[in-house]
């Protein structure tokens, strides 16, 4: 016979199954501008790395433009910056 204990078992396990098989919704990427990376090189040669949050707030970036967003785009520019020069 099943219990209570037993058929809440089966219902959380249930539940776990069909959360990870539910489809997740992703914010697609918004395109940097030249003037955008323009704006983060100069920011970075003011400010320096690490200081993402002043380069973010002296430079008037969009508000879609995080902090991350703004390290991520340095570090990705980087990688190909160096593929290309070698």
């Amino acid at each position: 016979m099943n219990t209570h204990f037993q058929t809440y078992k089966y219902i959380k396990f249930f539940n776990t199954t069909l959360c990870r098989h539910s489809i997740i919704k992703y914010k697609t990427p918004i395109k940097w501008e030249k003037e955008e990376t323009k704006l983060l090189i100069e920011g970075i040669n003011t400010y320096g790395l690490s200081k993402w949050s002043q380069i973010r707030q002296s430079y008037n970036f969009p508000q879609y433009r995080t902090n991350i967003s703004l390290k991520d785009k340095y570090r990705n520019f980087k990688k190909v910056y160096i593929i290309e020069k070698d």
